[in-house]
């Protein structure tokens, strides 16, 4: 990853943190499936008004696109994982604490 990559990617997932969190507080209520279409549908109107979301500063369209697929792969692995480990977590049997 070139360092202009690396630069856009972290301000882009700061710029992107309160979509973020409107999108996992929607996870619960709906199927697996179709958060995941809301999280790749989000990330596309994302890049198509990309000045509303991610501010002036902007790359090349290409190089734009190719970080949002980055973040949306990285957003749902995460979430993923994290869903997996609440799961996983549910169930274990009571501490009696």
């Amino acid at each position: 990853m070139s360092i202009l990559f690396k630069r856009y990617k972290r301000i882009f997932r700061r710029n992107l943190q309160p979509v973020f969190a409107v999108l996992v507080a929607k996870r619960d209520g709906i199927s697996a499936d179709s958060w995941e279409e809301e999280v790749k549908h989000t990330l596309i109107r994302v890049g198509e008004n990309p000045v509303e979301y991610l501010g002036q500063d902007l790359p090349q369209q290409s190089l734009l696109l190719t970080i949002l697929e980055e973040i949306e792969y990285e957003f749902l692995k995460e979430m993923r994982s994290a869903r997996h480990v609440t799961r996983s977590l549910q169930d274990l049997p009571p501490t009696g604490i």
